[in-house]
């Protein structure tokens, strides 16, 4: 999404929300882009099971969600042989085997620029999942964690006492600067932090005008991406006084989530996926985190299908309420100056546990197979396992204020794919069916 649509979206969000409209949007004004460095089991951000935080299937009333909801608006089922499904054992005792096969085949029409180094989760299948709801333990201390020493008690604005929050999620925020005279409540400098009550937190060091966020660079000479589950360039770039590394960076970023969820007592959830980093002809660096929510260890595909160039085929149906992706920002190389995580999830239900799922590098094949008449000469920059969310309905929760209408917190359902990177803003990514094989391509470009 681009920067200018993210303030039409938010001022519109505010301001159905202030006419009592029912407004459906996990985000306050933002939109970033999702990333993970290379799984290490190790970090408590990345080991995603979700199963500290108890189910929501007992909570709330009026509960309607919909199960194994068809998430293609047409099927196009390949021939599987037995060798091409397999467990996650045999995946994870022949990974490199796997990622040989992948690098050495020539598809033709698809080219990996740089060896995948597959994540093997400890388990698979379609799970559903929901948004925290009611979240605000230790928001204070989030707060204090990004603003440091210069925290003031009175620059907290707290939305969950207004009787109409202008605000979705309903949210505590520390403001500490100017505000726009065109947008209310839109502010346009100092430090800004909010912690949401679906586990949202966001912050931005400096807000930037009317957006609020810290943008790409305008004349960009160069921009790479670097896939973080790949065998990955470490390459260094200067910001004037400062250097800092790709892996420098993922290392910072890692202890910026392990250091929030850790305060916020969530366990897991959250990731990198990717680092792009831009650099324009005054040799200024944009170096941004792609992340992304995390579920049982992999990554929650962020990108929805609005368009395709397949026509009917490859098309995922569009979900009604989309997730978004998360980001971390630095322009002066020595600090986080823009941190952005939309939401947080809690488990809500098992539908189904896989035994077997489609193999890596048949999967390749499939993709290949399937976009040839479309596709010539791609570059896939990563690849891995994830999950698709497509949402099936609201659990009707308690109303925040006596007397208002009820509440609502979103319920997902999450598919296993083989995700194949293409790009990442715009999102140009494909995807193979971990079950059936089926391929689905999404292709977003404005």
């Amino acid at each position: 999404m681009k920067r200018n649509q993210k303030k039409v979206l938010a001022i519109a969000a505010c301001a159905a929300v202030a006419a009592g409209i029912g407004v459906s949007l996990a985000f306050i004004f933002k939109s970033g882009n999702g990333g993970s460095n290379t799984l290490p089991e190790s970090s408590s951000a990345i080991v995603a099971d979700n199963s500290s935080v108890d189910s929501g299937t007992d909570s709330g009333i009026d509960t309607t969600i919909e199960e194994n909801v068809d998430i293609y608006l047409s099927h196009s089922y390949p021939e599987l042989a037995d060798e091409d499904m397999i467990t996650l054992s045999q995946l994870a005792e022949n990974k490199e085997a796997y990622e040989d096969n992948i690098m050495s085949e020539d598809y033709g029409n698809i080219v990996f620029t740089a060896r995948p180094d597959i994540f093997v989760p400890d388990e698979i299948g379609k799970y559903q999942m929901q948004y925290l709801d009611e979240y605000f333990d230790n928001a204070e201390e989030v707060i204090k964690y990004f603003v440091g020493d210069e925290y003031d008690e009175s620059k907290i604005m707290d939305y969950r006492k207004m009787e109409d929050p202008i605000f979705y999620p309903i949210s505590i925020h520390y403001e500490d600067g100017e505000y726009s005279a065109e947008y209310e409540n839109v502010q346009i400098s100092g430090i800004y932090v909010s912690v949401g009550n679906t586990g949202q937190v966001i912050y931005v060091d400096e807000c930037e005008n009317d957006d609020m966020y810290i943008d790409g660079l305008s004349d960009v000479t160069e921009e790479k991406t670097y896939f973080l589950q790949t065998d990955y360039t470490d390459e260094t770039y200067s910001f004037g006084e400062n250097d800092l590394s790709i892996s420098q960076y993922a290392e910072m970023v890692d202890g910026c989530i392990d250091s929030v969820l850790e305060i916020m007592g969530y366990k897991g959830g959250v990731g990198q996926i990717a680092i792009v980093a831009q650099k324009d002809e005054s040799g200024n660096i944009y170096m941004k985190s792609e992340m992304a929510n995390f579920y049982k260890q992999l990554p929650i595909t962020p990108y929805f299908p609005m368009s395709s160039i397949a026509e009917q085929e490859c098309i995922l149906k569009e979900t009604k309420d989309s997730l978004f992706p998360l980001d971390a920002v630095t322009t002066n190389g020595s600090a986080i100056q823009e941190f952005n995580i939309q939401s947080l999830f809690k488990d809500y239900k098992t539908i189904e546990g896989y035994d077997k799922i489609v193999a890596p590098d048949k999967a390749a094949k499939l993709l290949s197979d399937k976009l040839a008449p479309y596709l010539q000469d791609n570059e896939i920059v990563g690849m891995g396992l994830s999950y698709y969310p497509y949402y099936v309905g609201d659990i009707q929760a308690e109303p925040r204020i006596e007397g208002a209408d009820p509440e609502a917190t979103q319920v997902y359902e999450l598919t296993p794919f083989w995700t194949f990177y293409f790009d990442l803003d715009p999102s140009i990514i494909g995807l193979v069916d971990c079950k059936t094989g089926e391929v689905a391509y999404i292709h977003n470009v404005p």
